[in-house]
């Protein structure tokens, strides 16, 4: 179908149903979705309206078996804050609610920011309300409002509490959910998720009445993984995940593997990217990059082997730190860095930048103090940590590409060899 493009003088002018544009089809293209929401290089991910009607028929699917009742019927109201250029915001909120025809209260992000109260109050009331969120901004709602804060707020009509976008931290949804049980708010009503722009965004749903709840990781114990992961819910409606090895055999229940998802609402390929669409799309299963593992049918997420790294609900390409990192330390990449995220806690994933250097120890500082400045005022991401290094240090490909995984590794086994006494930030245990 050819593209077509209306000025709001033209829609004004133009008499109802009569609108010069042709029907859509399924196949055809309705957006691009970005894979990053920051500055530098992004990849387009093509959504198709086919997608976009399976995505939100499945997402009002699973919210009207969560909560045991025809929703659609109700006096349904739809909260957010989330950012309209991230897929949660956008499908999960924006393109689900028009769908549905609900009442919709948007609040901009940095209002959330500035004051979670914002949000709990726009929450508050008996009537039915359903609202999603990261990790991240319930921890925020836990540790910055206080007692007197919270005066008056019922969120007792808070049916369904989506947690998505990063990791779901179950720690994190029980302190959340024993500071507002006396707000009426109900346990039962977080419902943690997980989704991805390739699959225009919902894949799993949690609609037990049970809360949060958590399984032990199968096979022994590592650093970067945690020992209990919390459930993500089954796959939603029409849409299929399996668990893949290294050797491409699809595992049994309790297995670590790559998780594969299959359906009606998978991306149409990347944005002028071929390559990279045959890489992870073969035979109508989209290969994620993320570990997890099934247990009785439902997805548990472990962590990541792609490259993206999510950092309060945002996903950030690692080579945009990197070069924002070698610009301040020289420019033209005379400094070479290496991204990665580790746990931080109850706030989630945190950057860690490690980057070589040959300057002398009394310019350490003043570079320490440039990098930290250029990711901030770039890409609006405070560090975790900061490691100096050794120029040649970093472990490469032979094709001279910096191994980020294990660099991360060599981090949390506390195996760089930092050039600065440490004291900016220990590796997280």
């Amino acid at each position: 179908m050819a593209a077509a493009a209306l000025t709001e003088e033209q829609l004004a002018d133009t008499p109802a149903g009569d609108a010069p544009l042709a029907a859509p089809r399924a196949q055809d293209l309705a957006f691009l979705q970005l894979t990053s929401g920051s500055t530098g290089t992004q990849r387009g991910v093509r959504i198709t309206h086919g997608a976009v009607c399976a995505n939100a028929a499945a997402i009002h699917d699973a919210i009207a078996r969560a909560w045991g009742r025809d929703f659609l019927a109700e006096s349904e109201r739809v909260v957010s804050w989330l950012p309209l250029h991230h897929d949660m915001g956008l499908v999960g909120i924006l393109l689900a609610t028009i769908a549905g025809a609900f009442e919709l209260t948007l609040m901009p992000p940095r209002a959330f920011l500035a004051r979670p109260l914002t949000w709990l109050k726009a929450l508050s009331g008996p009537t039915p309300v359903v609202s999603a969120a990261p990790n991240f901004a319930y921890h925020a709602c836990v540790e910055t409002l206080r007692d007197e804060d919270l005066a008056g707020l019922d969120l007792s009509g808070w049916h369904t509490a989506l947690c998505g976008a990063e990791m779901v931290r179950p720690d994190t949804l029980a302190r959340f959910a024993e500071r507002f049980a006396p707000l009426g708010f109900d346990a039962r009503a977080l419902r943690p998720c997980y989704g991805l722009a390739e699959a225009t965004l919902a894949v799993t749903f949690d609609v037990r009445d049970a809360g949060v709840r958590t399984a032990p990781v199968p096979g022994p114990a590592r650093a970067d993984v945690p020992r209990e992961v919390a459930c993500v819910g089954a796959p939603v409606r029409d849409t299929r995940v399996r668990i893949v090895g290294a050797d491409g055999r699809e595992l049994g229940e309790r297995e670590v593997g790559r998780v594969h998802v299959a359906g009606p609402a998978l991306f149409d390929g990347y944005w002028r990217d071929d390559a990279a669409t045959a890489e992870c799309l073969a035979d109508g299963w989209l290969d994620t990059g993320d570990l997890g593992f099934l247990a009785d049918g439902e997805l548990h997420v472990t962590g990541r082997e792609k490259d993206v790294l999510i950092l309060r609900g945002h996903n950030v390409m690692p080579h945009e730190l990197e070069w924002c990192a070698e610009e301040a330390g020289g420019g033209g990449g005379h400094a070479r860095a290496g991204a990665f995220s580790v746990p931080g806690g109850p706030e989630g994933e945190v950057a860690v930048l490690a980057v070589e250097t040959d300057a002398p120890p009394e310019q350490h500082a003043a570079l320490t103090d440039a990098i930290r400045r250029a990711v901030a005022d770039g890409l609006g991401l405070a560090l975790h940590d900061l490691v100096l290094v050794r120029r040649g240090r970093l472990p490469k490909t032979t094709s001279g590409k910096v191994q980020r995984r294990e660099l991360r590794r060599r981090y949390l086994a506390g195996e760089l060899e930092r050039l600065d006494d440490g004291t900016t930030m220990a590796p997280p245990r």
